[in-house]
């Protein structure tokens, strides 16, 4: 069986994603609400027509904390701090800021392509169990996905029938 999970177009869908990677970041200040107008800017409009994944979404926020990070030990350091001189629990927050996020947009490279996405929408249409009967599914596996005949090829290849009430499109 095929699981087929879209990658979000547009901003709007990606900030669900990247406001649940950034619930534990300190952000500066109204940050959340620029986020949207920064991928657009400093990433998908680089590579025309990508859309950003969760993993893609995840190594932007980690790229942004990361540079913050290096940022704040940098000013401690211009400061005359060096380590162990801090008492515990007086370091200062690590707070990203719109920089930081440009500065790791330049590093992210969407891992899917237009045309990939646009294969995998093919895949999904075709080996769907909805609207079209299953389209080449059936021929492949010796009947329709549903059809006892797609089971009994999936059982001769080693794998377990689906349990009893299992339904692959919930």
């Amino acid at each position: 069986a095929l699981l087929y999970v879209y990658v979000p177009k547009g901003t709007e869908p990606a900030m669900k994603v990247l406001k649940a990677l950034t619930r534990k970041m300190t952000l500066e200040e109204g940050l959340v609400d620029k986020l949207p107008l920064l991928m657009e800017e400093h990433i998908l409009k680089r590579h025309k027509g990508a859309a950003l994944t969760g993993a893609d979404m995840y190594g932007w926020a980690s790229a942004a904390y990361l540079a913050a990070l290096k940022r704040t030990v940098t000013e401690l350091i211009a400061n005359g701090y060096v380590a162990g001189s801090l008492p515990d629990g007086e370091a200062p927050p690590v707070v990203v800021s719109a920089a930081d996020w440009i500065e790791a947009g330049l590093g992210v490279r969407p891992s899917v392509s237009e045309a990939e996405i646009q294969d995998y929408e093919g895949m999904r249409e075709r080996y769907s169990n909805t609207g079209g009967g299953g389209g080449d599914a059936g021929s492949k596996a010796g009947g329709t996905p549903s059809s006892p005949s797609a089971r009994t090829t999936s059982n001769q290849q080693g794998r377990a029938p689906p349990k009893p009430g299992f339904d692959p499109s919930n």
